[in-house]
């Protein structure tokens, strides 16, 4: 397997992932597909036939895109009886993410891949 290079969008490890497609005996349609998957931000390539060709593919990807950096912008909270709910969105995309004040703070929006915190970039 050839190496992989860093993850376009935080930087992060990836991991190659394989997923059976098609239903059948083998040869009648169905087949394996690859993809390369970031283990930190979930940002992933599209699927290829051969291992490969997903890590050819994630490599020329790699070269050509920084590490975009945002924040987490907080939109509101809410009192619960037992818990208070946070909603924020991303300061790049905009995806709303929410979550309980005993949960971490991700560091990567599940959207578009930004790295979160940090020095941020225009």
């Amino acid at each position: 397997m050839s190496e992989l290079k860093p993850c376009p969008f935080c930087g992060g490890e990836q991991a190659i992932k394989t997923r059976y497609i098609g239903y059948g005996s083998p040869g009648l349609g169905s087949h394996d597909e690859y993809r390369v998957v970031c283990k930190e931000c979930r940002a992933s390539s599209d699927e290829y036939k051969s291992e490969a060709e997903a890590i050819a593919a994630w490599n020329r990807r790699s070269d050509a895109m920084p590490v975009v950096r945002g924040e987490w912008v907080l939109v509101g909270t809410n009192e619960h009886d037992y818990e208070t709910s946070v909603e924020e969105k991303c300061s790049l995309c905009g995806r709303y993410v929410y979550r309980y004040d005993t949960q971490p703070q991700d560091n990567y929006c599940p959207n578009c891949g930004a790295k979160i915190g940090g020095e941020k970039h225009e």
